[in-house]
């Protein structure tokens, strides 16, 4: 008798993992909120000095500025006042730069639907490989397990083409390439934002489907070797 549970636990971790990267793609996809560039823009808040230090400077500048008119000469006068000048300037408000969204251009949101289009049909592309790839290991897995089983030539062929056929990763992209396509020309960005989780139900429903299929299979396997 030939155990399936470990390869449909595998089957499911590689299914997590496609799963996994569609959501990642979809959280890459920029929207309304993030396609603004940053741009700098005034802010005076900020203060080089507290305002309690720079009083303290230009106090003290003052003094010195005093005393050194009326005891100390007129050059310590000098370096008084410009003491004081100095704390001025140094605890007034500066400028400072906080970010600021330019206006996202007209043509941006096609932009954006079309690299989401390119983006999923190259994932696709890759999951799918990568999908037949596994199960054909997965097959070949099975068929040397079988044959190691000590069975007999008829029970032996009878436990392989049970699983002769394999489940296959089967998403339309076509079909998102024309929902996005209207999106991009829409410019309503709204409409990218409700097509996107969406869109990552029907991929994730795709890669269930194959999951489901290809454990009927593996039940198949099971009971052509009670």
């Amino acid at each position: 008798m030939i155990e399936v549970n470990s390869y449909i636990a595998d089957l499911k971790q590689m299914s997590d993992g496609l799963k996994q990267g569609v959501r990642q793609l979809v959280s890459s996809v920029k929207t309304e909120e993030t396609a603004g560039a940053a741009a700098p823009a005034v802010d005076t808040n900020k203060q080089t000095l507290s305002p309690k230090v720079g009083k303290i400077v230009v106090g003290a500048g003052l003094c010195l500025s005093v005393a050194g008119f009326v005891y100390l000469g007129n050059i310590v006068g000098i370096v008084g006042i410009a003491v004081a000048g100095f704390g001025f300037y140094m605890s007034r408000p500066r400028a400072t730069q906080v970010p600021r969204s330019h206006p996202i251009p007209a043509n941006f949101l096609k932009e954006v639907a079309d690299n989401l289009y390119d983006n999923l049909e190259s994932l696709y592309k890759k999951d799918s490989k990568a999908w037949d790839d596994f199960i054909e290991s997965q097959r070949l897995k099975i068929n040397l397990a079988i044959k190691g089983e000590g069975l007999d030539l008829t029970t032996q062929t009878r436990l392989i083409d049970s699983q002769i056929s394999n489940s296959v990763l089967s998403f339309n992209v076509m079909t998102e390439l024309g929902t996005l396509n209207s999106i991009g020309r829409s410019g309503d960005w709204a409409k990218l934002k409700a097509y996107l989780p969406d869109f990552v139900a029907r991929y994730v429903a795709a890669i269930d489907k194959a999951v489901d299929q290809q454990i009927e299979i593996y039940e198949r396997l099971k009971a052509a070797g009670q």
